[in-house]
């Protein structure tokens, strides 16, 4: 028999966690619901940030806040108390690197802590500020708005590594208590509280590019961006809605509803994984592989947000034959460790492995669908012969 390769790509496994009440929530990019209670048991959870599979948490806006880490899949805790005894009304949060910022309200600032141990760096990485309540990162640009009295507000842009003004104010003069932040190449989107609005400004001079970019909301707060989709918190309708990044219009206002509508409601947005399969290949490097040895290994790397990533989640691994003989799955098993156990996947220099029997195939046409989440992030096509 021989084994004969065309590739596909897909990416589908992307997730929204959503902050509400006193616990964590987990949906899928279509707003349909994954785990209502990912992470539970918290006081009052706001800023959430993600860092590959870690799931950064406020927990606690008051005089005793902290900060928990938890695994993005599981919900399982990977240090519920990472940072301790924040007294200081922390709000949200970003991560970059190793540093982990954490924004505070009263009074206003910016503390900057390790992301992996907790370590404080700096508690007054920025200060001065007033009611602080979102951050945004690009590049090594921090955007961090300050708010005078909950209703006058500025946008002040620092050096992310040595806390230094860059421009101080960015933005200046806007009346509708700035919130939530998030930035895209060189557009900043900017959500205004008490006016029900997403403002658009250019995120290097500050010039308004569109003041009510969205308008028509409660009360906007937080912002999460997944390549042209704009997804925004609003506090006042307990909603989640979905726009367009480009043009403002709505695609969903209501792609998650039926939240407590809540003085706090955050939002983060996971980027989908996608499997790049290596189809099987001769010691001759042909694209023909002779299966009469038993066993053909099917090879795959995977990339999130672009980029390939060693944070290796359960992957799943379907054989559906789609012509030739019976039709339908063959075969499906589990990745369930870093060696051959059970299911035979392993995992060598940041790919998977997965020793395929061909043992009882038959001739016919092959798919290899791998799953995340149990949504098909990348196939193979193969053909036995």
């Amino acid at each position: 028999m021989m084994l004969l390769g065309t590739l596909l790509a897909g990416r589908a496994d992307g997730q929204i966690f959503v902050s509400s009440s006193n616990m964590v929530s987990a949906y899928n990019l279509d707003g349909t619901l994954v785990n209502a209670s990912l992470v539970t048991g918290l006081n009052v959870p706001f800023g959430l940030a993600l860092s590959g599979n870690s799931l950064y948490v406020v927990n606690g806006n008051g005089t005793n806040g902290s900060v928990g880490k938890y695994d993005a899949t599981s919900g399982v805790a990977i240090n519920a108390t990472l940072i301790t005894g924040l007294s200081q009304f922390p709000t949200v949060l970003a991560v970059s690197g190793s540093n982990l910022y954490v924004a505070n309200s009263l009074p206003g600032g910016v503390a900057l802590y390790n992301a992996t141990t907790g370590a404080s760096i700096n508690p007054l990485f920025i200060s001065g500020l007033s009611y602080t309540s979102g951050l945004a990162i690009s590049g090594n640009d921090l955007y961090v708005p300050s708010q005078e009295n909950l209703v006058f507000g500025d946008i002040n842009k620092y050096d992310a590594t040595t806390g230094a003004a860059v421009s101080v104010p960015l933005i200046s003069g806007l009346l509708h208590a700035p919130e939530g932040l998030v930035v895209s190449g060189n557009i900043l989107y900017e959500a205004n509280v008490t006016a029900g609005t997403i403002g658009t400004y250019n995120a290097t001079t500050g010039a308004v590019i569109n003041a009510s970019f969205i308008s028509g909301l409660s009360s906007p707060s937080q912002l999460a961006l997944l390549g042209n989709r704009l997804f925004v918190s609003d506090r006042g309708a307990g909603t989640i809605g979905e726009y367009d990044a480009t043009t403002g219009a709505t695609t969903n206002a209501s792609l998650i509803s039926g939240l407590s509508p809540n003085p706090w409601l955050g939002v983060a947005v996971r980027e989908p994984h996608s499997a790049q399969v290596q189809q099987p290949i001769d010691p001759d490097e042909s694209s023909v592989f002779n299966v009469r040895r038993g066993v053909v290994p099917v090879k795959f790397t995977l990339t999130q947000g672009g980029a390939a990533t060693c944070a290796l989640p359960l992957a799943t691994i379907a054989l559906t034959r789609t012509a030739g003989g019976t039709i339908g799955t063959v075969n499906e098993s589990d990745y369930i460790g870093s060696a051959d156990i059970g299911s035979n996947f392993r995992i060598d220099s940041c790919q998977y492995i997965y020793n395929l029997s061909s043992g009882g195939l038959g001739a016919g046409t092959y798919r290899v669908d791998i799953k995340i989440n149990n949504q098909v992030i990348g196939s193979g096509i193969f053909q036995l012969k």
